[in-house]
């Protein structure tokens, strides 16, 4: 078995291109305390990238372990109305 000089090493390269981060938006579902099945959806706000976004939901954990959310894309198809919703709520 031969082995391998660490200088004559190529570096793997990739085949895809990297993607640029998608910017999101946040929201967050609380349960209600009289109806443990129903959530309240608030929207949190408009991230950079989809990792901001779970960061920000892990703070949000500490203060409710049992939230719900969703992270929606910022370019969302005109048929998106819960994108609709929930940006026209963060821009009132």
């Amino acid at each position: 078995m031969k082995t391998q000089h660490p200088h004559s090493a190529k570096p793997m390269k990739t085949n895809h291109p990297t993607k640029p981060p998608k910017s999101c938006l946040l929201a967050v579902g609380y349960c209600r305390p009289e109806s443990p099945l129903v959530y309240e959806y608030q929207p949190i706000g408009h991230f950079p990238t989809k990792t901001a976004a779970k960061q920000r939901i892990e703070e949000l954990k500490q203060e409710a372990p049992d939230l719900l959310f969703l992270i929606l894309e910022t370019n969302p198809s005109k048929q998106a109305a819960v994108y609709q919703k929930f940006a026209a709520a963060l821009n009132a």
